[in-house]
């Protein structure tokens, strides 16, 4: 009868309204995991190791919306609001604070590069964030 099958299962014509919506969609979508590629975590990388855990909490399994958020959860996670206040990330000339564990520091910096891409941050504003935060602790202790 000269049918190929494919008009049964895709009744519609290529060229209606609803198949090049659709195809509009498709391409959106695709354009849209493109660029997510790079600031998404790699599925490879996120393998479960006991030397990612800490206190009972996969630390590669926080939930974060990019690699400076989940910074900040990891050093809530691995930190009490006590040695954050109490506390600076490095030492520095300036400060007299101590520094925080640098083992739990060094943690925290290997998840973040275990999770993420390299070209999903840079190390630089990381450790200006997670500093920042250390200061932003310090305040909220003295409104509180």
């Amino acid at each position: 009868d000269g049918r190929t099958g494919k008009e049964e299962l895709w009744p519609l014509s290529p060229n209606c309204e609803i198949c090049k919506r659709l195809d509009g969609i498709e391409n959106s979508l695709k354009k849209l995991f493109s660029l997510m590629e790079g600031r998404r975590i790699k599925p490879e990388r996120t393998e479960d190791s006991e030397e990612f855990v800490y206190n009972g909490t996969s630390l590669l399994k926080v939930i974060a919306k990019d690699a400076m958020a989940y910074g900040r959860r990891l050093l809530d996670i691995l930190f009490t609001k006590e040695e954050q206040v109490g506390h600076v990330l490095r030492e520095t000339k300036k400060s007299k604070k101590p520094c925080l564990d640098q083992e739990r520091v060094s943690l925290l910096i290997a998840c973040v590069e275990k999770r993420y891409k390299p070209e999903a941050f840079n190390s630089k504003d990381l450790i200006e964030t997670l500093s920042q935060k250390l200061r932003d602790a310090k305040l909220q202790v003295i409104i509180d």
